[in-house]
């Protein structure tokens, strides 16, 4: 295995691109947890079906106590 130093240069690069991601992604779960608070148990549904494949709708959304 060859290890490689970073260079500067690329190392400015990969930290902006990060940036821009950590931004993106905030403002993706700011949209979610706001629809969540305004729709409630419709919205939660919606985006665990879209996010996740769940379809809370058929399974359900019971919590255990152990769970909670």
């Amino acid at each position: 295995m060859r290890i490689l130093k970073l260079a500067p240069k690329t190392e400015a690069m990969l930290a902006r691109l990060r940036e821009r991601q950590d931004r993106d992604a905030q403002g993706i779960a700011g949209a979610i947890v706001a629809d969540v608070r305004k729709r409630g148990d419709r919205a939660l549904s919606h985006w665990t079906k879209r996010l996740d494949g769940t379809d809370l709708q058929k399974q359900g959304m019971w919590i255990s106590k152990r769970e909670f």
